[in-house]
């Protein structure tokens, strides 16, 4: 027996204003373009989920595209906007 039902699974970053290092738009910004979040939904999720932009998934009634602002993913830009704000890359 399966019964139809809606699950919403989100991941949001806590990407406080109120903190130094994230009071750059700039830095959000970059930091949002670093996650390939087509990749999760397809790997981490084998594909059974659909991207949100927003904190209104695409699949409700209340989404409304036009307001919608999507971040692209791009490592090589995120990474270059990162380290004009004075980020350093760690490997540790």
């Amino acid at each position: 027996v399966s019964y139809p039902s809606t699950t919403l699974l989100a991941v949001d970053l806590d990407l406080q204003p109120a903190a130094v290092e994230f009071q750059s738009a700039a830095v959000r910004k970059a930091l949002l373009a670093a996650i390939p979040r087509d990749a999760l939904v397809t790997g981490v999720l084998q594909g059974l989920g659909t991207r949100a932009d927003s904190l209104v998934p695409p699949t409700s009634d209340m989404y409304r595209a036009s307001s919608v602002k999507a971040v692209a993913y791009d490592p090589v830009a995120a990474r270059a906007a990162l380290t004009a704000a004075g980020w350093k890359v760690w490997l540790g």
